[in-house]
């Protein structure tokens, strides 16, 4: 009984053919860092925009921000308060579902590249 699972079970079946398969190969690796970093926060968002306008709407209700130094200044006193302001500022834009998913989307396709640089 063969239980190496990093090899496959039948390695002829899954020989490249040709320079042509290389190629295809060459692609797929190629695109599968846009499919990642691109596509896939893209069709979360829509899905996200799609199924949860309402939520996204009612959790800007339940958030407060405001303009000023003194609302800045009380978060930066605690661990994680100026990523908290960050987060209450773009929250508001949930008003307009679209646009704070839009913006979602945009943090979160910025979020895969400066991952994937970093970690090169």
């Amino acid at each position: 009984m063969n239980t190496d699972f990093s090899q496959p079970f039948n390695p002829e079946a899954y020989a490249p053919s040709g320079k042509a398969d290389m190629r295809f190969r060459r692609y797929v690796e190629k695109g599968m860092p846009w499919f990642y970093g691109i596509v896939f926060p893209v069709i979360l968002g829509f899905c996200l925009y799609t199924y949860e306008k309402e939520t996204l709407f009612r959790i800007q209700e339940l958030n407060l921000f405001l303009p000023d130094s003194t609302f800045y200044h009380t978060l930066s006193a605690y661990p994680g308060g100026t990523l908290q302001w960050a987060a209450c500022f773009l929250t508001q834009f949930f008003y307009y579902p679209a646009v704070g998913t839009a913006l979602l989307i945009a943090v979160w396709v910025c979020i895969c590249f400066v991952m994937r640089s970093a970690f090169r």
